[in-house]
């Protein structure tokens, strides 16, 4: 059986939790403690070099990181229900979503970059003011994409890869108290798939 390499608190984690209870899939899961440092350790350097969650390790061998590959391969192994529309033009829309939150709001607010920021002594305020400036205005961008969408998800009548990267984006931006209320087409996608219990099963 493939084993999940994941954390409690990490959006990326969360993704895949997500993508799994959506499809159904049940793996082996090793909990990483990023409190304790353990993504740090040799041990868990030797599965995934960056020292990043999640990880997943496939019943041959494989080791896949970063979570829209993970993503991908739980869509190849089962197809039902599909994450990406078949039209070639939602396909992409739905994709130019879900890459504005996990390739450029998410490096900005992440535990790495905090480290980085207090090793250069500038301090929890400038990691707190870059990370809430990064997720205020790509949630904004996110809002705008979705403006003449009529839902209820991001997309549509159905959860997509698209839904399956916001809610965990959402936790995050609660998080580091960034004010959501402007952003009402997010926030109507999010309580709707939050009514779905792959969703709070995988918080």
């Amino acid at each position: 059986m493939a084993t999940l390499y994941h954390a409690a608190l990490s959006s990326a984690s969360y993704r895949v939790r997500i993508a799994l209870a959506l499809k159904g899939i049940t793996l082996d899961t090793v909990e990483v403690d990023l409190g304790a440092r353990e993504h740090h350790q040799a041990s868990y350097q030797a599965i995934n070099p960056q020292g990043l969650v999640p990880t997943l390790i496939t019943d041959d061998g494989t080791r896949i990181s970063q979570s829209l590959a993970i993503i991908d391969w739980i869509e190849q192994v089962r197809l039902a229900p599909p994450l990406l529309p078949a039209d070639r033009d939602r396909r992409a829309a739905v994709l130019s979503f879900a890459h504005a939150i996990v390739s450029d709001i998410h490096p900005l607010q992440s535990r790495r970059l905090s480290g980085w920021l207090t090793e250069a002594g500038l301090g929890p305020a400038v990691t707190r003011s870059v990370a809430a400036q990064a997720i205020s205005e790509g949630l904004s961008a996110c809002e705008m994409l979705l403006r003449g969408q009529a839902g209820p998800y991001c997309y549509g009548n159905t959860v997509t890869l698209a839904d399956i990267c916001l809610v965990p984006q959402m936790r995050s931006a609660r998080l580091w108290d960034v004010d959501l209320s402007r952003f009402s087409s997010l926030l109507r996608a999010e309580a709707t798939c939050l009514r779905l219990d792959a969703f709070c099963a995988a918080a």
